[in-house]
Parts: structure tokens; C-alpha cells; sequence
């Protein structure tokens, strides 16, 4: 008879594996080609206990405001799937190799000039200079997840742990996280921030198939608008990767195996095949 189950979602890569791999991925990436890899994401464990009976409203998602870092084989091999040597170099507040609470991982990004990446399949950042490796939520992933939990009805969330947000403020707001994921669990509809320009996406020099990443702060400017189901929209899914909508340029989908996720550009944009992301209708052939 339990009040709540609190979902550890986090520590689903790190490493001790040989490849960059996200901490707490929010779907599968296109580089998880076993059954077993497709199953180290927040939806696959989430959908998981539900089907096993687990009751949504007793399910508390945990969100993890740390990173799991890497030490890069090959500086300029730097994407998802990355060769790796070992852990990343201990942070100045935690003290532990292949660890790195937000808080350092924030003050990297302003004062240190790392290179911020968003990974539009598994809808998560990393991080990376020279040879050092971070994968970790921000307030857009956080944001997601929010989300996440409101279309699923979970009954909310826990983090892992308040003492690694920036409670000083010093890369912005006080509890930059916490504050952001609040107001996501609050409203009923939260949207990612914007920017003037639509993203635009390069992928990883040496891992073409492994993900598509936005670098230098800027980020997705598209959410997800339904729960996912197995045949939604017009079309089903029989391979893994995004599909757009062939009746409204302005939905995509993105398939896992049989499983389908409905997303909805902002007003005004279509989905671009070629670069994966929303942009202005006159540079998309639809």
C-alpha cells in the first residue's frame, strides 16, 4: 500500500560506459539500436510501470538537476555516442569525477565559454570543451518534462537534489531549475523559449546518425502537443525518426518503433525536413 513511487529517471548513461550518453534522456536517440538501449529514456521507463499497473496518480517522476560527464577520446569527436576515456574532471563544489551538479555545469556555460548542444531526439542538452563531456537538464529540458508529466497525469515529480541547482544565482535566477519546473508543474500549458530566428541544426562530425544538436545557446522552438498513442495522426510509424505531417506542414512526428509522438510547430511555421526543426514557410518546400 504505497502513498508514491518515486521514478529514479536519471543515471540511464554515464561513465562507466564507453560512448557520451545522456544522464536522463527524455526519449530514445536515433544511436540506441537494441531493445535494451531503447528502453534508458524517461518515456520507455514511465510507459513501463504503467503497463505493469503501476497507477499514474501514485508515480512521482524523479529529474535529476546534475550531470554525468565523460573525458573525450577525440576532441573533435564530441556528439552523442562519443568515444570515451573515463569520467569527466571532478566540479569545484561536488568534488567527483564524472559528476557535475548544474550549478557548475551553468557557470561552465557563462564563464568558461563551453559549447551548449541540444539533442532534438532524445530533447535533452550537453555540453562539451576540449575533451571534457557533460549531458544534463537545463531549464528547457525541465521544462519537457513538466510537461511530460502533466499529459501522462503522473502525480508529480522528484529531484535529485536541490543542493546542485544554482541557489546562488550566480549563472541568473535563484534556483534557476526548481523555479523553472515549478511553473511548468503549474500551468497547463508550457511552451519552450523562443528565439528571433528559427533553430538552426549541425549535426556531429563524426556521428552523422547520432543526433541533431542546436550549439551556442540557442534552442528547440517546438513542443510536444499530445500523449503518445500508437496510431496517431494520418500516418503509422514503421521506422524509427521524424515524419511530417502530410496534411499540415506545421506537425511532425517522431517515431519509436511502433510508438508515434505528435509535436506542433509555433503559429506561422512548418516543420523542415532538412534540418529537423521548425522554420519559416518560404524555406520549406512543402
Amino acid at each position: 500500500h504505497l502513498d508514491y513511487i518515486n521514478l529514479m529517471a536519471y543515471d540511464l548513461h554515464g561513465p562507466w560506459e564507453s560512448v557520451t550518453g545522456h544522464n536522463s534522456p527524455l526519449f530514445a536517440g536515433l544511436n540506441d539500436k537494441t531493445e535494451v538501449q531503447r528502453q534508458l529514456n524517461v518515456h520507455a521507463s514511465v510507459s513501463y510501470w504503467l503497463r505493469q499497473g503501476a497507477p499514474a496518480e501514485k508515480l512521482n517522476l524523479g529529474v535529476a538537476f546534475y550531470g554525468r560527464s565523460f573525458t573525450l577520446r577525440n576532441v573533435g569527436d564530441n556528439g552523442i555516442g562519443a568515444p570515451a576515456g573515463g569520467p569527466g574532471h571532478a566540479g569545484p563544489y561536488t568534488y567527483e569525477t564524472g559528476f557535475l551538479g548544474y550549478n557548475e555545469i551553468c557557470e561552465k556555460l557563462q564563464f568558461e565559454k563551453w559549447n551548449h548542444c541540444w539533442d532534438n531526439e532524445q530533447q535533452v542538452p550537453y555540453a562539451y570543451r576540449a575533451n571534457q563531456w557533460v549531458g544534463y537538464d537545463d531549464s528547457e529540458s525541465v521544462t519537457l518534462k513538466a510537461n511530460f508529466i502533466k499529459r501522462y497525469g503522473l502525480a508529480g515529480s522528484m529531484v535529485w537534489s536541490i543542493e546542485t541547482d544554482d541557489f546562488h544565482g550566480k549563472c541568473g535566477e535563484k534556483f534557476a531549475l526548481l523555479s523553472t519546473f515549478n511553473k511548468g508543474l503549474e500551468h497547463d500549458e508550457v511552451t519552450t523559449t523562443t528565439t528571433n530566428e528559427p533553430t538552426t541544426i549541425s549535426t556531429s562530425t563524426h556521428h552523422p546518425e547520432s543526433t541533431s544538436t542546436t550549439e551556442e545557446g540557442t534552442t528547440s522552438i517546438w513542443t510536444s502537443t499530445s500523449t503518445t498513442t500508437e496510431e496517431p495522426g494520418p500516418i503509422k510509424c514503421f521506422e524509427t525518426g521524424y515524419f511530417r505531417d502530410p496534411e499540415d506542414c506545421s506537425k511532425f512526428y517522431f517515431c519509436e518503433g511502433a510508438t508515434m509522438h505528435s509535436f506542433q510547430c509555433p503559429a506561422g511555421l512548418y516543420f523542415d525536413l532538412s534540418i529537423l526543426s521548425c522554420n519559416y514557410p518560404e524555406r520549406v518546400e512543402c
